[in-house]
């Protein structure tokens, strides 16, 4: 009898009470035909699946390869995969190094590879492309992974922010738990069936400091200014924390290490790289002249579209900030304590600093950013999974020049252990594939 180590992750969460336990292949399958006998027929799915055989590798006899894999994708999703889709796991595999090819088995096709199926799209094109990956990009994430002693992974989380079709300009009230648990689910499941002994799961997340501001967009925080609310917003960060913290702890067991890291361990580091490579005054820079810095190239390039949409936000006027300038007081007579008060003023000032920034010291910061991830990934043995809203070329591009820079291996051409997870506007349950979504799973309405 075959088993898997199963996690949830479908949108309904029909069998959430298995996540986390050995089920045996037959039985979930067999339990998923009796949810839905119909379209499990009419798709072709394998109700016996553990004495149903076919070739691990998919050459011989491919479509009994793409029927099992259909079948268990289906099984940890309660969605239906395309042919394409399903298609593109061959596809991964014909470009495995030996050796890891040689680790492909019955086990890998039926546990490892619906979840990396499921949580994350793939093109072959050499073209960038948002919310999908390069598919050498997911090979040199399995190589780093599969079959390995121990493995840590890191995602940076934006902040749990409310619809507007709910609540405008807000953060959630508290956490959305079920999709957190998607979340979490996707890289639990992925890891325990890939034949690692020790997992190390990192979430970096905003807490309430003086950077409060920094993982939401300034008109969320300037709404909560405005309304003097940065008391409630900085209680909301914390219960966010404690929320997010308390899912993971339940989780944790001996071999299975879920970490929720406030996020300005991360952003200082940011800062200080800032500071040491461009002086202390980059926040300032129009443009810095540097034909051979890669990272000011991306920055000028490719990031400085993306920041010009949040304009006017960045490189604000004098009359601009003395706007917000009058909405201190009024934040800090919202609070009686006083230790309060001193946070909310850093909380404060710490924003105003960096809406003075110039649109080419944002377009700077934001490409440091992704750059200094790619470093520690590649310095650390870190393998990363984007759960963060955007997937954009700039951030793509930062990252994989920090790790390049920062790995042993320099050429060029070399594919990195990163990948973004799918992400859609609105969730379909039980409909094709492309209707679930990991990323921004903090809102009931995308």
């Amino acid at each position: 009898m075959e088993r898997i180590k199963y996690y949830d992750v479908s949108i309904n969460q029909s069998l959430s009470f298995l996540s986390g336990k050995e089920v045996e292949l037959t039985d979930l399958s067999r339990q998923k035909k009796l949810e839905n006998p119909k379209l499990f027929v009419s798709n072709g799915y394998i109700d016996d699946i553990s004495s149903f055989d076919f070739d691990p590798l998919g050459i011989k006899h491919s479509s009994r390869w793409e029927k099992v894999v259909a079948t268990m994708i289906y099984a940890i999703s309660d969605q239906i995969p395309n042919r394409e889709e399903v298609k593109k796991g061959r596809q991964i595999i014909e470009h495995l190094p030996k050796n890891i090819k040689q680790k492909v088995d019955r086990q890998f096709v039926l546990g490892f590879l619906p979840y990396f199926l499921t949580g994350f799209n793939f093109h072959l094109d050499n073209v960038f492309v948002a919310d999908s990956n390069f598919i050498d990009d997911g090979v040199s994430f399995i190589t780093e992974i599969y079959g390995k002693p121990s493995v840590h992974t890191w995602s940076l989380l934006c902040a749990h922010r409310e619809s507007h079709k709910v609540k405008i300009l807000s953060l959630r009230d508290h956490i959305h738990e079920t999709k957190v648990l998607r979340a979490l689910n996707l890289e639990l499941g992925l890891l325990a069936n890939a034949q690692i002994g020790r997992q190390t799961i990192d979430w970096y997340q905003q807490t309430p400091t003086l950077r409060a501001s920094s993982n939401m967009f300034p008109e969320i925080f300037i709404n909560y200014l405005k309304t003097s609310r940065i008391g409630d917003l900085m209680k909301i960060l914390k219960l966010h924390q404690d929320e997010t913290g308390r899912l993971m702890n339940i989780i944790t067991s001996n071999n299975v290490h879920l970490n929720l890291i406030p996020l300005d361990s991360f952003t200082s580091l940011v800062e200080t790289f800032l500071n040491e490579r461009y002086g202390n005054r980059w926040r300032e820079s129009q443009v810095i002249q540097s034909k051979n810095d890669t990272l000011v190239n991306i920055a000028y390039q490719a990031t400085m579209p993306e920041v010009s949409r949040l304009m006017p936000f960045y490189e604000c006027s004098v009359d601009r900030i003395k706007e917000l300038e009058e909405y201190r007081s009024s934040n800090l007579k919202a609070v009686h304590d006083k230790n309060d008060q001193k946070l909310i003023n850093e909380v404060f000032n710490w924003f105003i600093e960096s809406q003075q920034m110039t649109k080419f010291g944002k377009a700077l910061y934001d490409t440091a950013f992704y750059y200094l991830w790619g470093c520690l990934s590649a310095t650390k043995g870190i393998v990363s999974i984007g759960i963060d809203r955007d997937h954009e070329n700039y951030q793509y591009s930062a990252f994989r020049q920090g790790y390049i820079e920062s790995s042993s291996t320099k050429t060029q051409t070399y594919s990195i252990p990163f990948v973004y997870a799918r992400r859609v506007g609105e969730e379909k349950p039980k409909e094709i594939l492309r209707y679930i979504s990991f990323r921004q799973f903090w809102r009931d309405i995308n």
